[in-house]
């Protein structure tokens, strides 16, 4: 590995940190070799983003589509005579078979290169070291593809439980929600009693989401430190986030709230100044490219909350 024969950068002391500890340790680590990260995500990650969400929605602008649903709201049922609806649902049929395509090419070959490649790199810049992007090419195929494989299959089958456990709850909250949203109807309720249930509900999925990731956020950062592989990386991940879990919570709450934040302010100007359903292409690079910027940051995040959890294990009480 010679592109790490140099250490430009001050290794990170692993102790344990504050909350805002956690977000300065993180953005250190992310601008640590920017550029070179940057340009794998974008490789990897974002142009393959770019393209399961920008296909569908060019091939739906192609035929008219989208043309056809915007006056349709202000023209209801005006438009279903002077329109192909076959043609909607070949484009539709046929938008979602790529979009799958490229979804499992996604899911099993890019998502576990990269996974391996930026978390074994995050854990080298915690070192003081930071990989060319040759090194982190090296490290997503065929190193990290390989090492980690085990591992991403793992956490795919724990993360695809859990979100069948959330999905089962907040149909629950939903349903209960739906009840109480046609009994304030029925009684002629004001219409801010539906945004502030909307609110709400839309509060308890993202917190009941955040305590799914607070329990496998640190598998990718404990197969890349510690060497261990699989459910033997699950099982101590969960360890360490049971014994941090609020912190850890804590953390990831505010990070899920300030990557929406992030994205909305990125789309903002096709909503503000645009037709955001005649500008697909420019809604899909700005999401890609959004998504490309915190991506990194989240391997960045990660790896400093583990640093922090798993310092605490040899620290003195109070720390």
């Amino acid at each position: 590995m010679e592109e790490y024969t140099q250490t430009p950068y001050p290794k990170i002391v692993r102790a344990p940190l504050k909350l805002s500890g956690v977000f300065g340790i993180a953005f250190q680590l992310y601008k640590r070799g920017f550029f070179q990260m940057f340009l794998l995500t974008l490789l990897l990650i974002g142009l393959a983003g770019m393209l399961m969400s920008g296909l569908p929605l060019y091939m739906l602008k192609s035929i008219g589509f989208t043309d056809f649903f915007e006056n349709s709201i202000t023209q209801f049922g005006h438009l279903s005579k002077e329109f192909d609806l076959g043609r909607i649902f070949g484009a539709i049929m046929g938008g979602s078979a790529i979009s799958m395509l490229l979804s499992l090419i996604y899911a099993f070959l890019l998502s576990p290169a990269y996974l391996g490649a930026a978390f074994m790199e995050m854990n080298e810049r915690a070192e003081g070291r930071c990989g060319s992007f040759s090194q982190l090419i090296r490290f997503a195929v065929p190193i990290g593809f390989k090492r980690f494989y085990t591992t991403y299959l793992s956490l795919f089958l724990v993360y695809l439980g859990g979100q069948i456990i959330v999905s089962l709850i907040f149909g629950l909250i939903g349903g209960v929600f739906a009840v109480a949203a046609i009994v304030s109807a029925a009684s002629n309720l004001n219409i801010l009693t539906f945004i502030v249930m909307g609110i709400i509900l839309a509060l308890l999925l993202i917190v009941a989401v955040t305590v799914l990731v607070v329990f496998i956020s640190l598998v990718y950062p404990v197969a890349a430190h510690e060497g261990k592989l699989a459910f033997n990386a699950v099982k101590r991940a969960f360890m360490l986030a049971s014994k941090n879990f609020f912190r850890c919570f804590s953390a990831n709450l505010l990070f899920t709230l300030l990557s929406i934040f992030i994205i909305a302010l990125f789309i903002s100007p096709l909503f503000l100044f645009g037709d955001i359903l005649n500008n697909p292409l420019l809604l899909t690079i700005l999401s890609g490219l959004c998504g490309t910027l915190l991506t990194p940051y989240a391997a960045a995040f990660y790896t400093a909350l583990y640093i922090d959890a798993a310092s605490r294990e040899n620290a003195p009480l109070g720390a």
